[in-house]
């Protein structure tokens, strides 16, 4: 048999959201889909998170954990720092497929 290589083979995909529900599946599936690292972020159940993260291994992607209040101007700041500390590497919004920048789109630059 030959092997498929995705368009997910080897990237790294960040799911926010993740500790449960919708989030926890897309995690789990993204590395399904030969996702090779997935960072997983919850915002208050650690737990919940670690289990997604796990279940992400068991799929076949390295995992981890990442914590932030996305519902703040400063957690999210403070998430984007986190997400350097992660070794990710950020694209111009421009660059994202079928993604929109609201604070580009608001004339807000600095996010």
């Amino acid at each position: 048999m030959v092997a498929m290589q995705s368009e997910f083979s080897g990237k790294t995909a960040l799911v926010t959201g993740a500790s449960r529900g919708i989030g926890a599946a897309a995690a789990a599936a993204l590395a399904r889909a030969g996702c090779g690292r997935v960072l997983v972020h919850y915002s208050s159940s650690p737990g919940a998170a670690e289990e997604t993260a796990r279940r992400v291994r068991e799929a076949g992607a390295d995992a981890e954990r990442i914590a932030g209040d996305l519902s703040t101007e400063a957690g999210i700041r403070s998430f984007i720092e986190a997400l350097g500390g992660a070794g990710a590497r950020r694209k111009h919004p421009g660059e994202q497929r079928g993604v929109a920048h609201p604070a580009r789109e608001a004339g807000r630059d600095e996010l």
